[in-house]
């Protein structure tokens, strides 16, 4: 048995193996004793403390795993099992559900490769439209900022025409403008960091079910990208804001009575 991370994970005999979702609407952890009761039990009264040895990730699926010797103790029977994993050549499984689909002693066959690829187009949708989303996302951040540059012109008008009547240059008032932004940008990106941390956290748990749950890593590749899309929209909403600049009527800002 392997996790997520394809890491090997051992079931021992004397304790049960939680997946972290399980393990999570338990409100368990690695040693706890869990009270376990089930009506295959052959005393159907019978309540055993099972410890609980470990926690595994797990993606899909919600589930506890034991030893087969020690589950079958546990219930009072002998060593049974009630479903088999077989690793087939493709298309086995369909030939095998026309063989025994109508077999009383077989109640289903799954085929792993099907769910998988059920998944991956589901997968496929949802990824969909979070692109979609963060595209909306970025023409916003392009559009804020770009009013709040000509919100900044607008206010400072006769600031800046002041500074080119005493000689600066269009490039030089621009630079000033977007210094200021550039310092802001700094600080709003860097605490961006944790803040995404906690939507991309919200956003998994919202969107996760007994089935399956999306991994919540904010990776560093992540982190990049976000920062270069920001970078692109700060430079093409600055390259769109210096228009203004030179539109800057300095005669007419000049005739203010402050």
């Amino acid at each position: 048995m392997i996790d997520d991370d394809k890491n090997p994970v051992n079931i021992y005999k004397g304790g049960v193996v939680l997946s972290e979702r399980l393990a999570d609407k338990l409100r368990v952890k690695t040693g706890d004793y869990l009270t376990m009761e089930s009506p295959y039990m052959r005393d159907k009264d019978k309540k055993e403390s099972v410890r609980v040895i470990s926690t595994v990730k797990q993606n899909v699926g919600i589930n506890g795993y034991m030893d087969i010797e020690y589950l079958s103790a546990v219930l009072g029977y002998s060593p049974a099992a009630n479903s088999v994993l077989l690793r087939a050549k493709p298309n086995t499984a369909a030939v095998l559900k026309d063989i025994y689909e109508e077999s009383p002693k077989i109640t289903g066959i799954n085929d792993t490769n099907e769910m998988i690829e059920k998944l991956k187009k589901f997968m496929g949708s949802f990824m969909g439209s979070m692109y979609y989303v963060a595209l909306i996302a970025i023409v916003m951040g392009v559009a804020i900022i770009y009013n709040s540059y000509v919100i900044i012109l607008s206010e400072r008008k006769r600031e800046l025409s002041s500074l080119m009547v005493l000689g600066m240059s269009e490039k030089e008032v621009l630079s000033i403008v977007t210094f200021e932004q550039w310092f802001i940008a700094i600080f709003a990106m860097l605490f961006g960091i944790p803040l995404s941390q906690s939507a991309v956290t919200a956003m998994g748990k919202s969107a996760s079910t007994d089935m399956f749950s999306l991994a919540v890593k904010l990776d560093l590749n992540s982190l990049i990208i976000a920062f270069v899309v920001t970078i692109i929209a700060i430079v093409l909403a600055q390259v769109m804001a210096s228009r203004k600049i030179k539109h800057l009527n300095i005669v007419d800002a000049l005739k203010s009575n402050e």
